[in-house]
């Protein structure tokens, strides 16, 4: 054997972390993964100071434009105050068809609604 693959052989193998540069790679960008954007700037809210700013400067949010008055005249939503609900004799008269005809089904449901709705019509 040659002289020069002695010394070959008696050298240390290379630290992990050379080798490690040069077989290992990043893994790929696999779709729906959460990344950053490719712009540095990214999409981001509107800023403004203290005046008219143009888009994208600035410091602080941009105010709200309408004034309170308007804010504050919002439509009201649900369930009026006092709206009327079922009377005790409306509630007596459905449970006396639901006795009689014991609906399980959509369809029983169905009929003792019908027949609870032309009594509905019927008493006013």
């Amino acid at each position: 054997m040659s002289n020069n693959s002695d010394s070959e052989d008696d050298e240390d193998p290379p630290p992990v972390t050379k080798l490690l540069k040069r077989i290992s790679q990043p893994a790929s960008k696999v779709a729906g993964s959460r990344r950053s954007a490719t712009d540095p700037k990214g999409k981001g809210k509107q800023k403004a100071i203290n005046g008219p700013v143009a888009s994208g400067s600035g410091t602080k949010k941009r105010k709200a434009t309408t004034p309170a008055s308007q804010l504050d005249a919002k439509k009201p939503r649900g369930c009026a105050s006092g709206a009327a609900n079922y009377l005790k004799d409306d509630i007596d008269a459905l449970m006396d068809i639901l006795e009689e005809q014991l609906p399980l089904g959509g369809w029983a449901w169905n009929s003792a609604s019908d027949e609870f709705n032309a009594w509905a019509e019927g008493n006013g």
